[in-house]
């Protein structure tokens, strides 16, 4: 390993958790998102935030009044440049967890408005009308103390492609945040990524501190 992977490497671990499987250890990319800080932006809480910017078989999207920062972009999915210039998205991220290999799955638990909610149920309800090849896209935005910028935590090179192997979806409702009477609802959905095709995966620890990977069975490793 070269000199500056090493760095950023070793830089990642502050915010990743080691996990060893089989014969290499891989990097558990975990992020705790705050739910409140993606629906109404506070400037002054600097508060990690994300989005499911675009999901294949959804029509409908959560109007976000888009006042919050917008992270230099370069090298990220031209769709999340896209829903930040329209102010709207699919759903607000609550955890992002990858294991950090490239056979390894995504976990995603986000936050939808009731008509998308409801068209994700029956589509839970129904394995036939289960999607089994899905297309989406999503970013993690964090906030560096130390050189007072905003920072994508993750974005993928273009937008993902992958099977999914679990989808739950609750009609239950909870208020976007106290006082406010605007409900949401829970979606938690595992994607597994494509047997033929290598992605991507954009991860930073800070505005300085980045790594790519990949997300695919078809090679792996960083770049």
């Amino acid at each position: 390993m070269r000199a500056g992977h090493l760095a950023v490497f070793v830089a990642l671990l502050v915010s990743a958790v080691v996990v060893v499987g089989g014969d290499a250890a891989n990097i558990l990319y975990q992020y705790q998102c705050d739910r409140q800080s993606g629906f109404i932006f506070d400037s002054y809480t600097h508060n990690r935030f994300g989005y499911v910017h675009s999901f294949s078989g959804l029509n409908s999207d959560v109007s976000i009044a888009y006042n919050r920062p917008t992270p230099s972009g370069a090298g990220c999915d031209p769709s999340i440049m896209s829903a930040q210039a329209r102010g709207v998205v699919v759903g607000v991220i609550e955890t992002f967890t990858w294991a950090g290999g490239p056979t390894d799955g995504i976990d995603i638990v986000f936050w939808v408005s009731w008509q998308s909610a409801t068209a994700l149920k029956a589509s839970q309800q129904s394995q036939t009308n289960l999607p089994s090849q899905i297309t989406f896209s999503a970013s993690v935005i964090d906030y560096d103390l130390a050189s007072q910028q905003w920072f994508y935590d993750f974005c993928p090179a273009a937008t993902l492609q992958g099977t999914i192997s679990r989808l739950d979806v609750s009609l239950q409702p909870e208020p976007i945040s106290y006082g406010i009477d605007v409900n949401i609802y829970k979606v938690a959905m595992t994607v597994l990524p494509p047997k033929n095709y290598k992605f991507v995966l954009r991860l930073a620890s800070s505005p300085s501190n980045k790594l790519n990977k990949a997300w695919g069975s078809i090679g792996g490793g960083s770049y």
